[in-house]
């Protein structure tokens, strides 16, 4: 039903130490996923190929460094055969109550309402905040809620998350289109940016009703 993409590279010790500390909770709740990777950089190459190829059974790991961001990210979520496609940060934890089950669970019900995006990085605890949806029609879920993405207050659609594969291809060209020519972090930003182009009362979007993940940055890469 989903598979994984990344893409990037890790040119701190301290940023390749905390890959290492968070992985062994990847693999728990991720595991039986196939894993899409992009990393793009040579230093730390062969630690980290290593890293995923020796914990995730189905990785595809490749090195694509020529390709803008946005060019390489186009082209694997193209070749994903899945409906549905979570973009991973690398320095991205799960909290203890996101296990296996309970990722499913959200994923379950994220397709049973069929929505299209669900956030699942470190805005997840101010989006679950119950004050902030005192006065805005959604449904409540059993681990997730579901409402419309035109809601005035969100963030339009964050990168970090669970995407409907048509609509992350959608975002990530008219990304392309605006910004193609700029660096891979005004692409990831232009993600959030250009999507507010596709916010609408018939896209449904999902969040976490308890926070899931936190993100763990200990060097600010430019």
């Amino acid at each position: 039903m989903i598979t994984v993409i990344l893409n990037f590279k890790c040119s701190h010790k301290s940023r390749l130490d905390v890959l290492h500390e968070i992985f062994p909770r990847w693999v728990d709740v991720l595991g039986d996923y196939k894993f899409i990777i992009n990393y793009d950089s040579t230093k730390y190459y062969e630690p980290i190929k290593k890293l995923y190829e020796s914990n995730i059974k189905n990785c595809v790991f490749t090195n694509d460094m020529e390709s803008q961001w946005v060019d390489k990210t186009i082209k694997m979520v193209e070749s994903v055969t899945t409906p549905y496609i979570f973009y991973l940060f690398e320095d991205s934890a799960f909290d203890e109550i996101c296990t296996k089950t309970y990722f499913e669970e959200m994923l379950n019900e994220f397709h049973s309402a069929n929505a299209k995006h669900m956030f699942i990085g470190g805005k997840t605890d101010k989006y679950s905040d119950p004050k902030r949806w005192a006065n805005t029609p959604c449904e409540i879920h059993k681990t997730i809620r579901t409402f419309s993405s035109n809601v005035p207050y969100n963030c339009c659609y964050p990168l970090a998350a669970v995407w409907d594969k048509d609509l992350f291809l959608e975002v990530l060209k008219s990304v392309k289109t605006e910004r193609g020519s700029q660096s891979a972090m005004r692409q990831i930003d232009g993600c959030e940016d250009l999507s507010n182009n596709f916010r609408s009362k018939n896209i449904k979007q999902a969040c976490p009703l308890r926070k899931v993940k936190t993100h763990v940055q200990h060097v600010k890469e430019r």
